[in-house]
């Protein structure tokens, strides 16, 4: 029944889970994904964390004048602004170059459960590093576990490359 809601919610918003992995996959088409040697830890996940915090969030709306895009980081960077797929993106790209591998970091579609607007849209990266899985959200200023931070959410869709 759950699953059912949230496939209706996406629709209903019109976020096709179709058109969410083409935007991804175009994204990744746009700036190819540079795998790093380095060794992944926690260290590192909150310093790419902490790089976000030069960034501004603002809708795509108000930042190129369209209803849904997925910057790439270079395109985020440059602008120093973006919504949160466009802060997930980021921290994606920044993780696999520190040499997380694509399969620790899923890119998740969520419905939020509380603050800052409750039932929204929203996208966060989850990192599994060590057997634990990390929250990376632009709505939330500190790495935190996703065993501390799943009230908040309602996945409705999870995104690999």
């Amino acid at each position: 029944m759950r699953s059912k809601l949230c496939m209706f919610l996406l629709l209903l918003t019109g976020c096709a889970t179709s058109n969410l992995d083409a935007n991804f996959q175009n994204a990744l088409k746009r700036q190819p994904v540079i795998q790093g040697s380095k060794f992944p830890s926690l260290a590192t996940l909150k310093k790419v964390k902490a790089e976000q915090e030069h960034f501004v969030s603002k809708s795509d709306q108000e930042t190129y004048g369209v209803l849904d895009y997925w910057a790439t980081p270079n395109e985020f960077t440059s602008l120093k602004k973006g919504d949160c797929e466009d802060f997930v993106l980021y921290a994606y790209y920044r993780l696999r170059e520190e040499g997380f591998s694509k399969e620790d970091l899923d890119i998740l579609i969520v419905i939020k459960n509380r603050w800052p607007q409750p039932r929204e849209q929203h996208a966060i990266l989850m990192v599994t590093l060590d057997g634990e899985k990390y929250v990376v959200d632009d709505n939330i200023p500190v790495i935190s576990t996703y065993r501390d931070e799943k009230r908040i959410y309602d996945i409705i869709y999870k995104m690999k490359q």
